[in-house]
């Protein structure tokens, strides 16, 4: 073991991936999977299997609860120490280079032909030309389950940006957690709060499954 790696982080890392990709695998087999026949995205998922589990509704409904939260919150543990040490000119090299160039490439050379299947489950046909002019206009070239790549170098350029406006703040913040590090049940409350006054507003305003 090398010393100073926090393994419960790369634990919780490697079971938060597992739990992704078994929510995606297992997403065509709940009982309220249900297929868009004008637009496949719009569907619950790209192809719907005949045999549904009521036992997969709660799995996938536990999952929404807070799975890609917690992939976002892990991210972000890394974030300023990462900064911190290598500058904010190497930090945003690198995500770029980590992420968001895997990103285009995998949405442009690989998600289409993933797609593909769905495209030949709802028309039963394999015409590329018609596939790909659905691809881009009726489906408006989605990203897939990469998404989640793009909007994580989104954060980490604002992180960026931000990093020498916002080191005071964070610093004082960090102070303040390490202050009631202590106190688990203080800790709890000052974070539902601050979820409650992030969240609350965007629910109101988009909706709660938006």
């Amino acid at each position: 073991m090398k010393e100073g790696r926090t393994y419960w982080l790369d634990n919780l890392r490697g079971f938060i991936t597992l739990l992704v990709v078994a929510h995606h695998a297992t997403l065509a087999y709940t009982t309220f999977a249900h297929l868009d026949l004008h637009a496949y995205t719009a569907s619950t998922h790209p192809i719907i299997d005949q045999v549904h589990s009521k036992g997969l509704d709660v799995f996938e409904d536990f999952n929404d609860v807070f799975f890609m939260s917690l992939m976002f919150l892990i991210s972000g543990i890394f974030v300023l120490p990462a900064i911190s040490r290598k500058g904010v000119g190497r930090f945003f090299s690198d995500r770029t280079k980590r992420l968001f160039i895997p990103f285009l490439i995998t949405v442009t050379f690989i998600i289409p032909w993933g797609y593909l299947a769905a495209w030949k489950e709802l028309h039963g046909v394999t015409d590329l030309k018609a596939f790909f002019l659905d691809f881009f206009t009726v489906e408006h070239w989605p990203p897939g389950p990469p998404w989640f790549i793009g909007i994580l170098f989104i954060f980490n350029a604002i992180a960026c940006w931000g990093y020498r406006r916002w080191l005071p703040t964070f610093q004082k913040w960090n102070a303040e957690l390490g202050n009631i590090s202590s106190k688990p049940a203080g800790l709890f409350i000052r974070w539902y709060v601050l979820t409650l006054i992030l969240f609350v507003p965007l629910v109101l305003v988009f909706g709660g499954s938006a």
